[in-house]
C-alpha cells in the first residue's frame, strides 16, 4: 500500500498585540520579504525626534575709542532663535589700554636726571627705573641725540622689553678728563606697542606704524641730563 502523504505544516500566524516578535536569526513569517544581504534596517522617526544639532562660530571684534591709558566697555549679544519665546543674552567687555611707562620718582620732571658737580676725572654714577604701569607689554627706547651727543656720558641700556607690572634700572655715568661748562644731554623715552603679527623669527611687531611701516610711539616722554665737570686749583 502507498504511504500517507505528510500533512502540510500550518502557516504561522502574525504575533498578536502585546507579542513579542520573532528573535534575531529566526526565520521570518510566511508572507514576509527578509531584508537583501548587505541591507540594514533604518528605525523610523519617532514623535519628538529632531535634526543633529548644529554651531556656528560668531566672530566678534573690538576697537576700544575711550580715554586713555584706561578704558572699559560693556556690551551685550543679544541671540533670537526661531520659533523659541525666549532670547538667549551674552554679556562682553572689552578693555582699552594704551602702553605706558613711567620712571622713577628720582627723575624730576623739569631738572630731568642731574648729577651734581664732579671733580675732573672722577666717575659719577646716576641711576633711574623704567616700569610697565600698563596691562600690556611693550617695548622702549631711549632716544639719544643724533648730533652733537656729548661722550662724557655712558647710558647702560637705551633699548628693551617690560611685561605688565616689570621695571629695568638704567644706570648713568659721567666722566670728564678736564673742567667743562654745565653739559646738557636731552634724550626721549618711547614707548612701542608690541600687539602687531609675529615676524618670521616668531617675535612681536608693532600695531601702531607710519605710512613708512616704522614703529609709531603710543607714549613718550622727554628726559634731560645734565652734569658739570671741575678742577680744584690751588694758588700758593
Amino acid at each position: 500500500e502507498p504511504e500517507p502523504e505528510p500533512e502540510p505544516e500550518a502557516e504561522a500566524e502574525p504575533p498578536a498585540d502585546g507579542e513579542e516578535a520573532p528573535a534575531e536569526g529566526e526565520p521570518p513569517a510566511d508572507g514576509e520579504t527578509p531584508p537583501a544581504e548587505g541591507d540594514t534596517a533604518e528605525p523610523e522617526p519617532q514623535d519628538g525626534d529632531t535634526e543633529k544639532a548644529t554651531a556656528k562660530n560668531v566672530q566678534v571684534s573690538a576697537f576700544p575709542r575711550g580715554p586713555c591709558p584706561f578704558s572699559i566697555h560693556d556690551c551685550v549679544i543679544v541671540a533670537e532663535v526661531e520659533d523659541n519665546p525666549g532670547t538667549f543674552e551674552f554679556p562682553m567687555s572689552c578693555v582699552g589700554v594704551t602702553p605706558t611707562a613711567v620712571m622713577s620718582v628720582d627723575v624730576d620732571e623739569e631738572t630731568g636726571l642731574a648729577f651734581d658737580r664732579v671733580i675732573a676725572g672722577a666717575k659719577e654714577v646716576r641711576k633711574f627705573r623704567v616700569k610697565n604701569t600698563s596691562l600690556l607689554p611693550f617695548r622702549w627706547k631711549l632716544e639719544l641725540p643724533a648730533e652733537d651727543c656729548p661722550t662724557q656720558f655712558t647710558i647702560s641700556d637705551t633699548e628693551g622689553e617690560l611685561f605688565p607690572g616689570r621695571e629695568h634700572e638704567v644706570t648713568v655715568s659721567f666722566i670728564s678728563e678736564e673742567a667743562t661748562e654745565p653739559i646738557e644731554m636731552n634724550t626721549k623715552l618711547v614707548v612701542f606697542d608690541m600687539q602687531g603679527p609675529k615676524d618670521k623669527d616668531l617675535q612681536p611687531t608693532p600695531l601702531f606704524t607710519d605710512e613708512e611701516g616704522a614703529p609709531k610711539p603710543v607714549s613718550e616722554r622727554e628726559l634731560k641730563i645734565s652734569a658739570e665737570a671741575f678742577v680744584i686749583a690751588v694758588d700758593v
